[in-house]
């Protein structure tokens, strides 16, 4: 039973730096890195564990679930925390791609979150994607400060060796 209980740790480490990764918070050489170091570390890594390091997150995240754990799904404020705190604000394109992302992604959220609220606010400018991007840039530094923090921690709770 025990070893159940280590292997399924193990994996839902992988599941949290596969869901970093998918979020842009890992590059694909941290999370190689990342499964380079838990091998050293661990007395049997798991198959996964090895595909990781040797294959590569994007090959990996193409396996069905059944052959490599699935890349954990953050809450909207979490990704929305991860994908700001890695922005580039002087970029309009990463801005529109983020702005595309939001818009949709806050939809049916929280109102009362700042995040949300940001978003609908962003929507809402839309019709003119310039108008858009001003509006985002002129009001996203009040919530980059909470969202680096929050991002930071997020990182470091799952990246914390097994």
């Amino acid at each position: 039973m025990r070893t159940i209980e280590i292997s399924m740790k193990k994996m839902s480490h992988i599941e949290n730096v596969m869901g970093l990764w998918k979020e842009g918070f890992l590059t694909n050489e941290d999370v190689i890195a990342w499964a380079d170091q838990q091998i050293l570390i661990e007395d049997e890594p798991s198959e996964a564990l090895m595909d990781l390091s040797v294959k590569g997150p994007e090959f990996c995240s193409k396996k069905p679930w059944y052959e490599f754990p699935s890349a954990k799904t953050f809450s909207f404020s979490e990704s929305f925390a991860l994908r700001a705190s890695k922005l580039d604000i002087e970029n309009n394109t990463e801005i529109e791609c983020f702005i595309e992302w939001l818009i949709d992604a806050s939809m049916c959220e929280d109102l009362e979150l700042p995040e949300v609220s940001f978003g609908y606010n962003v929507d809402h400018y839309a019709w003119n994607f310039q108008l858009a991007i001003k509006y985002f840039k002129e009001n996203i530094q009040e919530l980059l400060p909470n969202c680096r923090d929050r991002a930071n921690s997020l990182g470091a709770q799952y990246l914390i060796k097994p």
